[in-house]
C-alpha cells in the first residue's frame, strides 16, 4: 500500500517560517523505519489550492491511505484534508492522529463523518500496527489506541456520542449524525523508552524551505530554528490544558538529544533551537547538564520553563549557555484563580521567578488568561492592574478556550454550556464563558484586552538603518538598548506577526518590533483604493499587532470598514471606539473584501468565508497591501 502523511497548512502565507508540527514527523520518521512505502506532503511549502495539491499526489503515488491529523481548533482544515482526499477516491482510507483525535475521540471521529480511522494518544507505534494490519487484511481491533466506525451489519458493541452525553446528563444536538457509533480498541500504553524512537522526519516535509526565514515570533529573531522535543507531556494537571501525550512525564536520555542536535547542526546549519517541552525545567540537574553540553555548539535557545523550577542556580547556567529566551505559564496575577486552575503556584512565586531572570539577563515571555472558573470582575482587574505595573515584559493578554479533554471542557459539558460537542468541534472550539463574569463585565474585559494588548511595549528609542521590505512584509533594523546601552541587530522579522518582540541579546530587556511611517502610509493608501469602489471592507481577526497599529490607519475609521472576530467573548467590545462584530455581518452587509491580517488561523478563516459567505470576492493579506503598487480583481 501506498501512504501520504499530509501536514495541514497553517501558515498565512506560503514560504515563511512557522512552528514545525513535530508528531507527524515522528509517524513519517516511525513508517518508515517499519518499512512502509510513505510519500509527504506539507501544504505550508507548496503554493497552489489544496484541492489540486492533493489531487496530483494521490494520483501521482497512486495513494491508498492519507494519513494528517493536528490539534483540535485547526478541525476545519484537517476536514478539508479529508473532505477532498474522499472527493478525489471515494476508496481511499482515511487515518487522522493528533489531539484532534485523542482530546475527544467520539465527538470529533463524529465531526469528520468521513474518516476511516483515528488514532488516540502517541501514534508510533499504534500506526505501524494499524497500518500491517491493513496491509496484511488482519483484523485491526487488536490494535490498541484506535478508533474507528464498525463494519457493516457488525454487532460489535461501540460508542456514540449519544451515549456520552447521557452520561454527562446533557442533551445532544449534534446535526442529526447522533446515530453514528465508533469502535474503540484498549488504550495504547505510555512508550517509556523515547530514545528507540527514530529522529523526525525533518526532510520528508522540506524544513529546508523555512530555515532562512527568521521566525519573527517570542523574540526568535534568528535565522536557522528549529523545534525539538526532549521529553513528553506534563505531570501537572491544570484544568485549561490537555496532554496529547498523556499525563505520564518522561524524558529522552541527553546523550539521544544531543545526536538529534548534532544531526541538525550538520544537515540543517542549526543556529537557533525552540525547544517545545511542556516541563523542560522539572529535572534540574539535567537541565544544569544541558547547559554544560550545549555551551560548545554556539546556538541560541529558548525553553518554556514551570515558576517554581527557576532558581538562580538555573538562571545562571541558562545564560552562560546561550539561552535567548525563558517562557512562562503564568496565566494569572490572582492567587484564587491560580488555585482553581490547579496550577500550584503562586504570584509571589512568579514574581520571584521573573526577578531571578531578570537579574541573570534573560528575556521573559508569558501570558495572562482571562475565564477560569472562579474568575470575577475584582479577580480580572486585580491580574490587569498587575500586567499594567509590569506592562515592559510585553506578557500576552487573552481569555481561555475550553478545549476537549480539558477538565474546563468536563465543566462545561455537566453544565450546559456546551450542548452540542460536534458542533462545538466543527467551530474551531470558539470561546465560551465558564466563568462567574457577567456578559457586561466580558464586554469590559474584552474592550480592555482590544486598547491594551500589543501597545505595552515601546518601540527602542535609538533605532537605525532601518530598511523595510515590501514584498515580503519585513523590516531589519539596528538599536541600543536603553537598559545596557547594548548596540543590537534585528534581521528581516514580519511587522505583523503578532507577540512579536526584539530583545537585547545581553541584558534580555524586550521592546516593539517598530512599525515605519512608510508602512501605515502604504496600507493606508491601499484601503482607500479599495474604498473608492464603492465597496465594504472586513478586518478579520483582531491580532495583537493588528491592534498595535490600528490608531495610526486612517482609513479605518470610515464607516465602511468593519472589525470583525470569531471570538464571542470579544464580539460587542470596541477597539478605539470601534465595534468588533461576529462575522454574520459579512453578509447583513454584503461585504466583498476581507482583509486577514498575519494570524496561524487564517487557513480556517478562509475555509469559513468561503463555506459561508458566498459574497465575499476577494480576501486579502494585509502584509499584501505594504506594497507600493498593487493589483485588485
Amino acid at each position: 500500500m501506498n501512504y501520504l502523511l499530509v501536514m495541514p497548512r497553517v501558515v498565512d502565507k506560503i514560504g515563511e517560517w512557522y512552528q514545525f508540527p513535530l508528531g507527524i514527523c515522528y509517524i513519517s520518521a516511525s513508517m518508515k523505519a517499519g518499512g512502509f512505502n510513505v510519500f509527504t506532503l506539507n501544504l505550508n511549502n507548496e503554493y497552489g489550492k489544496v484541492n489540486d495539491l492533493l489531487r496530483a499526489e494521490i494520483i501521482k503515488n497512486n495513494i491508498d491511505v492519507i494519513l494528517t491529523g493536528g490539534l483540535i481548533f485547526q478541525f476545519p482544515v484537517i476536514n478539508e484534508i479529508v473532505r477532498l482526499s474522499k472527493q478525489i477516491n471515494p476508496n481511499i482510507i482515511v487515518i487522522i492522529g493528533g489531539g484532534v483525535i485523542t482530546a475527544a475521540p467520539v465527538p470529533s471521529m463524529t465531526a469528520f463523518e468521513l474518516t476511516d480511522f483515528g488514532v488516540i494518544g502517541e501514534g508510533e507505534i499504534t500506526i505501524c500496527e494499524l497500518c500491517s494490519a491493513l496491509e496484511n487484511g488482519q483484523d485491526v481491533g487488536s490494535v490498541k489506541g484506535i478508533i474507528y466506525p464498525p463494519p457493516p451489519h457488525s454487532e460489535v458493541q461501540c460508542i456514540s456520542v449519544q451515549s456520552l452525553q447521557q452520561n454527562m446528563n446533557t442533551e445532544l444536538f449534534n446535526d442529526g449524525k447522533e446515530k453514528m457509533c465508533f469502535i474503540e480498541t484498549d488504550a495504547r500504553p505510555y512508550n517509556n523508552d523515547l530514545d528507540a524512537l527514530p529522529f523526525p522526519d525533518y526532510s520528508g516535509f522540506g524544513i529546508e524551505k523555512i530555515l532562512s526565514k527568521t521566525p519573527s515570533t517570542l523574540s526568535m529573531n534568528e535565522r536557522g530554528a528549529i523545534s525539538i522535543l526532549t521529553s513528553r507531556s506534563c505531570p501537572f494537571l491544570c484544568t485549561f490544558c490537555f496532554h496529547t501525550t498523556g499525563n505520564h512525564y518522561r524524558m529522552r536520555s541527553l546523550d539521544n538529544v544531543f545526536s538529534e542536535i548534532d544531526y541538525l547542526i550538520k544537515i540543517y546549519n542549526l543556529k537557533y533551537l525552540s525547544i517545545v517541552d511542556e516541563s523542560f525545567g522539572s529535572n534540574k540537574q539535567r537541565v544544569k547538564e544541558f547547559c554544560e553540553r550545549i555551551k560548545v555548539y554556539g546556538v541560541k535557545y529558548r525553553v518554556q520553563f514551570r515558576v517554581t523550577d527557576m532558581t538562580k542556580e538555573i538562571a545562571e547556567a541558562l545564560k552562560s549557555s546561550d539561552c535567548d529566551c525563558v517562557c512562562f505559564g503564568m496565566e494569572s496575577a490572582d492567587n484564587i484563580i491560580l488555585k482553581s486552575m490547579k496550577k500550584g503556584i503562586t504570584i509571589e512565586q512568579i514574581e520571584e521567578a521573573i526577578k531571578i531572570c531578570d537579574d541573570a539577563g534573560l528575556s521573559i515571555s508569558g501570558g495572562f488568561i482571562f475565564g477560569d472558573i472562579e474568575e470575577t470582575l475584582v479577580s480580572a482587574k486585580r491580574t490587569l492592574k498587575w500586567w499594567t505595573d509590569h506592562k515592559e515584559y510585553g506578557f500576552v493578554l487573552n481569555f481561555i478556550t475550553t478545549y476537549p479533554g480539558t477538565y474546563l471542557y468536563r465543566y462545561a459539558l455537566k453544565k450546559g454550556i456546551i450542548r452540542d460537542e460536534v458542533k462545538f468541534i466543527k467551530d474551531g472550539c470558539p470561546m465560551i464563558n465558564v466563568s462567574k463574569l457577567t456578559n457586561t463585565d466580558i464586554e469590559w474585559l474584552a474592550e480592555q484586552i482590544n486598547n491594551l494588548q500589543g501597545r505595552q511595549l515601546a518601540e527602542p528609542s535609538n533605532i537605525s538603518n532601518i530598511v523595510f521590505d515590501c514584498m515580503d512584509g519585513t523590516i531589519s533594523f539596528d538599536f541600543k538598548c536603553e537598559k545596557c546601552e547594548k548596540h543590537n541587530h534585528v534581521e528581516k522579522v514580519r511587522i505583523f506577526v503578532s507577540r512579536n518582540i526584539a530583545n537585547c541579546k545581553l541584558c534580555g530587556k524586550v521592546y516593539a518590533v517598530p512599525f515605519p511611517d512608510i508602512v501605515i502610509t502604504l496600507i493606508d493608501k491601499n484601503i482607500e483604493k479599495l474604498l473608492t469602489q464603492n465597496t465594504k471592507i472586513a478586518i478579520w481577526p483582531m491580532t495583537e499587532r493588528f491592534s498595535f497599529c490600528f490608531d495610526r490607519l486612517h482609513s479605518l475609521k470610515n464607516d465602511s470598514v468593519y472589525l470583525i472576530d470569531s471570538s464571542k467573548l470579544k464580539q460587542n467590545s470596541k477597539l478605539s471606539g470601534k465595534d468588533i462584530n461576529n462575522p454574520k455581518i459579512i453578509l447583513q452587509k454584503n461585504i466583498e473584501i476581507v482583509i486577514i491580517p498575519p494570524t496561524p488561523h487564517l487557513s480556517a478563516i478562509e475555509a469559513q468565508i468561503k463555506g459561508q459567505f458566498k459574497n465575499v470576492k476577494q480576501i486579502i493579506n494585509l502584509e499584501y497591501l505594504c506594497k507600493e503598487n498593487v493589483y485588485y480583481e
